[in-house]
């Protein structure tokens, strides 16, 4: 099952390092200079506003820097957009260094290097929960990452830092030290997302974010003419 939220995950630059074995909770779940920590009560309240605000904008377009740490790879920078419907479809779409498009569609997920004119597809149709999760993740869906990870809040002024770290005891396939998120007050998405896997590190920067009244099928069409491989995803894949 590892494998399968691997091949899930690290697509959305959410790589999936091995499972963490009595792993202390991060320094990060303390609160930074000026920060302060929410209690439970206001933090849960805090994480219902948010989702509300998600939900009152469904559409939403950004400029999208991902910046990966690897300690065999080394540090790599991509560079474009992303296009956002959390009805189901999500883009990356990349321009800098080389193009290439990560793509979630109902219940394909695909990717695109411009390079290789390959277009890697996992098909999830057969996996209902492994999709259901995939949604949760890419849509950043905190009432269904909730089920996964303990959410601590700690805000500075009128901006948010979320931390997300993986329950305890919990079999969680998104094996992580953590997860940390930054939003401003009026933000329509995290202007910062770092995931923290065993080794390296991934962080993602928004920034120009903005709502959307509509977008067209086009804008989430992937290039035609290309080889396409389909690999067909079920939910007891090892």
């Amino acid at each position: 099952m590892k494998d399968l939220y691997a091949c899930v995950l690290a697509v959305f630059a959410l790589a999936l390092a091995p499972i963490l074995h009595g792993s202390e909770a991060p320094t990060v779940n303390k609160a930074a200079e000026g920060e302060t920590q929410l209690p439970s009560a206001d933090a849960e309240k805090a994480l219902g506003d948010l989702a509300k605000r998600f939900k009152d904008n469904p559409l939403i377009k950004a400029h999208l820097i991902t910046e990966s740490e690897d300690l065999m790879l080394g540090t790599r920078k991509d560079e474009g957009e992303l296009l956002l419907d959390r009805s189901g479809r999500v883009l990356q779409k990349f321009s800098k260094p080389k193009v290439k498009m990560r793509l979630l569609n109902g219940s394909q997920l695909h990717e695109y290097a411009a390079s290789r004119k390959l277009d890697m597809v996992k098909d999830f149709s057969k996996a209902p929960s492994a999709l259901k999760l995939l949604q949760a993740a890419v849509t950043v869906d905190v009432k269904g990452l909730a089920e996964l990870f303990d959410i601590s809040v700690f805000s500075k002024g009128t901006d948010l830092r979320l931390v997300f770290l993986p329950k305890a005891g919990g079999k969680n396939p998104l094996a992580y030290q953590y997860i940390q998120s930054r939003i401003g007050a009026k933000d329509l998405f995290f202007n910062e997302i770092e995931y923290r896997p065993d080794s390296g590190k991934i962080v993602e920067r928004y920034s120009d974010i903005k709502a959307v009244d509509k977008f067209k099928d086009d804008d989430f069409a992937m290039p035609t003419g290309v080889q396409q491989q389909v690999d067909f995803v079920t939910e007891d894949a090892k």
